[in-house]
């Protein structure tokens, strides 16, 4: 299939590439790449911080990533519940159109574009799957889930922080006037979790970037 996004592969096959066709389960392979490197390097405290979908990619990482026994602490730079993102613009039909894009992928069409209908998301069908599959790794921030245990959260054992706006747009949508209530809940559910609310902040943080590299600073070096 022709695409801009097309990159051809040693054995000469080729595959579609970019953030349309991403696969969140494959983010460890680049991971691997950068702490692979450190390592050689000599650098032994390994620091994975993710900003906004990259706050999934960092946790499953503890999960999938070939060195995630090397990860001394996580920072989660506005974490959102993707979940009900999807069910708000899909007016809760996400787990119908899930199984339309399982179908897709077994019949060879994975790598075509989704619908308008499924969100307004330019996503694959591979990659939209891979966004918001009915599983636990897919709902690790799911705060609009009513009495939701967080197990992935609650298998975390080395320190995470959390910084997350009060003004964030995508952050605790089910309750957005009190962000604090969400911001508490996940702290609650990481055994040595902390963090910090910022007043005001949206999910860019444009305007407190030196609140944010304060606080990602103090908790780097913090023991």
């Amino acid at each position: 299939m022709a695409s801009e996004y097309l990159l051809n592969k040693p054995d000469g096959s080729s595959i579609n590439i970019g953030s349309h066709y991403e696969q969140l389960d494959e983010a460890h392979l680049d991971i691997n790449a950068w702490i692979g490197f450190l390592l050689d390097k000599g650098y032994k405290k390994i620091i994975l911080q993710g900003h906004s979908l990259g706050t999934i990619k960092v946790i499953r990482y503890l999960f999938e990533g070939k060195y995630k026994s090397k990860i001394n602490k996580l920072i989660l730079l506005c974490p959102f519940d993707k979940t009900f993102l999807i069910e708000k613009f899909t007016t809760r039909k996400y787990i119908q159109y899930l199984k339309q894009a399982k179908k897709k992928i077994l019949e060879g069409k994975g790598d075509e574009i989704v619908p308008k209908n499924y969100g307004g998301f330019k996503l694959s069908y591979q990659t939209y799957l891979s966004w918001f599959d009915n599983n636990d790794l897919s709902h690790m921030f799911d705060l609009s889930i009513k009495n939701y245990k967080f197990p992935i959260l609650n298998k975390i054992n080395i320190p995470v922080h959390v910084i997350v706006g009060t003004n964030d747009e995508y952050f605790y949508q089910s309750d957005p006037k009190h962000p604090e209530i969400g911001f508490r809940i996940l702290i609650n559910n990481l055994k040595k979790g902390g963090g910090k609310l910022i007043k005001n902040a949206t999910h860019s943080f444009a305007g407190y970037e030196k609140t944010v590299a304060l606080e990602v600073l103090k908790f780097a070096k913090s023991k």
